[in-house]
């Protein structure tokens, strides 16, 4: 079956709730689940205590205490009983959905990402009736909204895949979509899920953030993370910053079908998935300058050329 494993913030306030929501959804999946609870914030060694799940405190953070991806990646795959893992932000909610997808990827070593769907969730969610979900599931029809192909929540992979991170800060810009540009290059076959699987992020605030800039988590964090990625012309350009619209396949009632993306687009990706990192700020470079303005062009014309 899977291995979750997930980085909480601290069980405090609405946030408590919420990740209390995610993690109970995911240990009522399938008994042959296990999750492992990563970092001492407040509450999580309370949490993994109560519903038996696996507890490891010490990580690698940074200055401000946020958590290094990199190394959690790293313990989880050697930690986990399971073959197939999943890490998922601890605000998550799966249905038994998910647990079908899962069974239906074949192809190894994979990885699969699916969007999200956004709601407000303001209470703590009654796993022990039996209509939660279909209850839960109409709530998301009257008042949820979908999330667009850059938020990526979860990652399932097997592991095979032996998915080596950038030493990334946790819920900061950029890591999420390098990762699917990360297994593309690595020859790791990358599904969208999205169609049999419905995940619901439950709304929060971002006042965690250390300096926060912005509405959500830019700051100088996700600046670092993105400095990781090259340069401000590989950055701008999103070379190494792939979306859902990227993977390679979809998953779909009829099974997995490959996406038929458009000729020029696929030429490009093919092209820079062949190309080494350091020729990057080139291409970036000539997609800033000659590709978004011709795709800008074909657009306001009426022609939909989705390139980038």
């Amino acid at each position: 079956m899977i291995s979750f494993f997930t980085i909480p913030k601290p069980f405090k306030g609405h946030i408590s709730i919420i990740q209390r929501n995610a993690i109970l959804s995911w240990r009522q999946l399938n008994p042959d689940c296990e999750i492992i609870l990563y970092g001492d914030e407040e509450g999580v060694k309370e949490i993994a205590d109560e519903f038996g799940l696996i507890y490891v405190p010490d990580i690698k953070k940074n200055e401000n205490g946020t958590p290094f991806l990199d190394f959690v990646f790293n313990d989880a795959q050697s930690k986990a009983k399971n073959n197939v893992l999943c890490y998922v932000n601890t605000d998550i909610i799966f249905f038994k959905d998910f647990i079908d997808s899962v069974q239906h990827l074949t192809k190894d070593p994979f990885l699969a990402v699916g969007l999200r769907w956004e709601m407000d969730v303001p209470c703590t969610i009654c796993y022990s009736d039996d209509s939660w979900e279909n209850n839960l599931r109409t709530m998301v029809e009257k008042n949820g909204n979908e999330g667009g192909n850059l938020s990526i929540d979860y990652f399932v992979f097997s592991k095979t895949a032996q998915l080596r991170l950038l030493p990334f800060l946790v819920g900061r810009e950029g890591w999420d979509n390098w990762i699917i540009f990360h297994a593309r290059k690595e020859g790791v076959i990358v599904v969208d899920i999205s169609q049999t699987t419905k995940a619901i992020h439950q709304n929060h605030e971002y006042n965690h953030i250390p300096f926060k800039k912005g509405e959500k988590w830019q700051g100088p964090e996700s600046d670092y993370n993105m400095n990781l990625l090259g340069d401000k012309i590989v950055q701008k350009s999103r070379i190494n910053m792939w979306n859902i619209d990227d993977t390679e396949y979809s998953l779909t009632s009829s099974g997995l079908v490959q996406k038929q993306n458009g000729i020029y687009k696929k030429v490009m990706k093919k092209i820079i998935l062949l190309c080494p990192d350091r020729l990057f700020p080139v291409i970036g470079l000539f997609i800033l300058t000659i590709v978004r303005p011709i795709v800008i062009i074909r657009n306001a014309v009426g022609k939909q050329a989705h390139w980038f």
